[in-house]
C-alpha cells in the first residue's frame, strides 16, 4: 500500500485535531463573536482575505449572481440540520477525491442532481463552522478552500461563521434532504 501524500496526512492530522479538541460542529445556533472572528482571520491564508463574506453579503451575492455555485462542505448530518437552498453537498473529506476522480455527480445524487463544480464559475462554500475557540484549528470551509485552490479553483467565497451565522442572521435555509427520485418501471409493449 503506498504511503499517503503529505497533504492527505495533514488532513488526517487536522481531522484528529478537530475531534480531540472538541471542535466538532455540536449543537446550538450562534454567530461567532467579533473577537473570535478577528482571531480566526489572523490565521487564514492571505490569498483568501477578501473572499470571506458576512451572511448578508453572501445572500446578496446569491441574489445577484445566477451563475454562483453553492456547495456545502460539511457532512450529511450537518447538511440535514440546515443548508442553503439549492446547494450541492460535497463533504470536505471527500472533496479532493471527487474532483480528482470526477465523481462529483455520483455522490448524494438526490441532493446534487448530477451537478458538478466548475472552475469557470464563482463558488460559495460553507460549513456548519466549528464551535471551538481555537482559531488555529481550521474549519471545514478553510480546509475546502485550500483543496480548491490546489485544484485550480480561484473564484471561491465563504460564509464567515458558516451556517451558524447564516441562521443567526435570519437568512433563508432548508432542513433535511430531498427524497430520492424514483422512476416507475415502464412495461414493455407486448410483441
Amino acid at each position: 500500500m503506498p504511503a499517503p501524500s503529505p497533504t492527505a496526512s495533514r488532513l488526517l492530522v487536522l481531522a484528529v485535531a478537530f475531534i480531540s479538541a472538541g471542535c466538532e460542529p455540536g449543537s446550538g445556533i450562534h454567530a461567532q463573536s467579533p473577537a473570535d472572528a478577528r482571531a480566526r482571520a489572523a490565521y487564514r491564508n492571505k490569498l483568501d482575505a477578501g473572499n470571506w463574506l458576512s451572511p448578508a453579503e453572501a445572500a446578496r451575492m446569491i441574489r445577484e449572481r445566477p451563475d454562483l455555485q453553492l456547495v456545502c462542505v460539511a457532512n450529511i448530518e450537518d447538511y440535514r440540520a440546515g443548508h442553503l437552498p439549492d446547494s450541492m453537498l460535497i463533504p470536505v473529506l471527500a472533496l479532493r477525491m471527487v474532483i480528482d476522480d470526477n465523481t462529483q455527480s455520483r455522490i448524494y445524487p438526490a441532493i446534487n442532481r448530477g451537478r458538478t463544480v466548475s472552475k469557470d464559475r464563482p463558488m460559495l462554500i460553507y460549513c456548519w463552522w466549528n464551535a471551538c475557540k481555537c482559531p488555529t484549528v481550521p474549519t471545514y470551509s478553510e480546509l475546502a478552500r485550500a483543496i480548491l485552490r490546489e485544484k485550480g479553483f480561484r473564484n471561491v467565497y465563504s460564509v464567515e461563521g458558516g451556517m451558524r451565522s447564516w441562521i443567526a442572521a435570519s437568512q433563508p435555509y432548508e432542513k433535511g434532504e430531498p427524497a430520492p427520485s424514483v422512476t416507475r418501471p415502464t412495461t414493455r409493449p407486448a410483441d
